[in-house]
C-alpha cells in the first residue's frame, strides 16, 4: 500500500479521493491522513482560535479535507500530499484567527464602553484596555469563557450555543450574564478603570 501522506504522485491522490466509497483500501488511506494531521491540528497552538471559533480539531481536519478534495486538481506534487493538505488547514485557521481578532476587538469595544464609558482615543490606551479585557476573560471559567467567546465574539444565539454545547437556553444565559459581570468585576477592581467609571 503506498503511503497517501508521503507523495508526490497528483494522480495517486486523486485516484486515492476518487475511488468508490466502500473502497477498503481508499478508507484506510484516507484514515491515516486524517490521523496525521489530526496529531499536528492537537499539537498545534493554532488550536486555541478553531476552538473560540466552536471548532474542535476534527472539524477543522474534516474542513481541510472537503477543501483538500475541492482543489485536488491544483496538488501538482510540488511537495508531499502530507504538506499540501495540512498548509490547507492551516490557512483555514488563519482565517479562523481573522475573525476571531475582528470580533475580539468589536467586544472589547462594548464591553469597555459599558463598564468605563467611550474609549480613548489613544491608540496606546485603547491597546491597554484590549489587553486588560482579553486578560479577564481569560480568567472566567471555563463553561463562562465558552459561552461568552461564541456568543459576544461569534454571534451565536443563545439558542444556537445551547444546542452545541448540550446546555438549555436558561443555562446559557445565565453562563452568559454571569461571564460579562465577572469580566465588569474585574476591569472595575482595576484604579484605572474604577476612576473612569466614577
Amino acid at each position: 500500500m503506498s503511503d497517501l501522506w508521503k507523495t508526490r504522485d497528483p494522480q495517486l491522490v486523486r485516484a486515492a479521493f476518487h475511488r468508490t466509497p466502500g473502497s477498503h483500501r481508499a478508507q484506510i488511506e484516507i484514515a491515516l491522513v486524517r490521523q496525521r494531521l489530526l496529531a499536528i491540528v492537537t499539537h498545534m497552538s493554532f488550536r486555541s482560535s478553531a476552538t473560540i471559533a466552536g471548532l474542535d480539531p476534527e472539524d477543522v481536519i474534516q474542513i481541510g479535507l472537503m477543501r483538500a478534495y475541492r482543489s485536488l486538481h491544483l496538488f501538482r506534487g510540488d511537495s508531499a500530499f502530507g504538506t499540501w493538505v495540512t498548509r490547507i488547514a492551516l490557512n483555514y485557521v488563519l482565517e479562523l484567527k481573522k475573525t476571531v481578532r475582528a470580533r475580539v476587538e468589536s467586544v472589547t469595544e462594548e464591553v469597555s464602553i459599558e463598564i468605563a464609558g467611550p474609549t480613548s482615543d489613544d491608540p496606546i490606551e485603547r491597546a491597554e484596555t484590549a489587553s486588560q479585557i482579553a486578560e479577564a476573560i481569560q480568567q472566567l471559567p471555563d463553561n463562562q469563557r465558552e459561552v461568552f467567546l461564541l456568543h459576544y465574539e461569534l454571534d451565536f444565539s443563545h439558542e444556537e450555543i445551547s444546542k452545541r454545547l448540550g446546555l438549555t437556553k436558561g443555562s446559557v444565559k445565565t453562563l452568559a450574564f454571569r461571564a460579562r459581570r465577572s469580566i465588569r468585576a474585574a476591569l472595575l477592581a482595576k484604579p484605572e478603570f474604577s476612576r473612569r467609571s466614577a
